[in-house]
């Protein structure tokens, strides 16, 4: 694809066209996905995509991931049920994977939506403070890197399959984060670490020898004053509790909730308290040497209000069948997350928007067969 680039990059209409206009019309996502990749080339920075909704987002991905490597996704479910707000497991695993890869300022191209940059997040400095490098020969209780992984959020197993978990056994600690290909076993003397090694997970047997490694977070509820937090959580529980007539039902959901939390017990449903911790920030933040690129923003703002609209309206029907409380801090707004960004840029797909085109030719002899598209152009 290096030589179709370097096509654009000679092209001086096209550059023209580049520098003076806000936004840039695609006319269809193909197009888009090629001006997203020949940007990410040309430029060689990380650089973030936001389409409208979690569909559009899925489908950029795909055909970026036909274009480029290093591409992913940053993405929650759009549903409008409170609980679901966090989204599956493995979105979750998706974003926290991708904030390690921004904290670290790795070249890659994400792909957003308008709920997933809305969402709060770990604050850098907790996610920073929170990884932590396990050498050989480092001197290390074992209880105390075991305490680590909990307050990190893996999960104890009888045997480690899939990261995020962790398991003991004798002096031994298996540890998947979700940053390697491999599980990660530590072997312990004493308080002394004696072996790094990765290993199949199959087979238990060892891949390669190493002599550090990095353990990154396995939540994203990462938290540095649990009491304070707690105590903000049942200050703003008390009068919702009192003017309740599920009063019984919203203590014992709220109780459950607090000592999951207390216990380190993470899951997705507890992501509504996170605010109350003062440990969270906005997904801008990890972008300061980022490119980002909105996509079809009067659709994102649009999708803004209805997003905003479903979640309150669902706050108040948990509240009012008793099964959780209203009121909680868990959406940024867009304006801010735009205006803390400091290289957006903005593109369409919408063919009504007045705006010069990126006007394009389809080559039905291409069928991904770059040699052809390049004589072609």
């Amino acid at each position: 694809m290096d030589n179709i680039y370097q096509l654009f990059e000679n092209n001086k209409k096209l550059q023209k066209i580049l520098k003076v206009n806000k936004v840039i019309n695609c006319s269809n996502n193909e197009t888009l996905a090629f001006y997203v990749a020949y940007k990410y080339q040309n430029e060689g920075k990380p650089l973030v995509l936001v389409m409208e909704n979690l569909y559009q987002c899925q489908i950029m991905y795909n055909i970026l991931s036909s274009m480029k490597d290093n591409v992913y996704m940053y993405s929650v479910d759009e549903v409008s049920k409170l609980s679901s707000l966090a989204s599956s497991c493995e979105l979750a695993s998706q974003r926290i994977y991708v904030l390690n890869k921004l904290l670290n300022h790795d070249s890659m191209i994400v792909v957003t939506h308008t709920l997933a940059i809305k969402r709060i997040t770990p604050s850098k400095r907790l996610f920073k403070e929170k990884t932590f490098s396990l050498n050989k020969n480092q001197n290390i209780n074992i209880l105390e890197l075991i305490r680590k992984l909990i307050e990190l959020g893996y999960k104890n197993v009888y045997q480690v399959t899939q990261p995020f978990e962790y398991s003991t056994r004798g002096g031994v600690v298996d540890v998947f984060p979700i940053d390697y290909d491999k599980p990660i076993r530590i072997e312990f003397f004493d308080d002394i670490i004696d072996e790094i090694r990765f290993f199949d997970t199959d087979r238990q047997r060892t891949i390669q020898k190493v002599d550090n490694v990095h353990i990154i977070p396995a939540t994203e509820f990462l938290v540095d004053n649990m009491d304070n937090g707690i105590e903000k959580i049942k200050q703003f529980a008390l009068p919702l509790l009192n003017m309740s007539s599920y009063r019984i039902e919203l203590e014992n959901m709220l109780d459950e909730d607090i000592n999951k939390i207390l216990s380190y017990d993470f899951d997705e449903s507890l992501y509504k308290y996170y605010s109350f911790f003062d440990n969270f920030d906005s997904f801008a933040s990890y972008l300061e040497f980022c490119d980002v690129l909105v996509c079809n923003e009067n659709k994102v703002i649009d999708n803004e209000i209805f997003i905003e609209n479903e979640f309150f309206e669902s706050q108040e029907e948990y509240y009012n069948q008793g099964e959780d409380l209203k009121g909680y801090h868990l959406l940024n707004r867009y304006i801010d997350f735009k205006n803390e960004i400091k290289n957006v840029s903005f593109a369409s797909t919408d063919i009504e928007n007045k705006v010069i085109d990126l006007n394009f030719k389809k080559v039905d002899t291409f069928d991904y067969n770059n040699e052809l598209l390049y004589k072609e152009l």
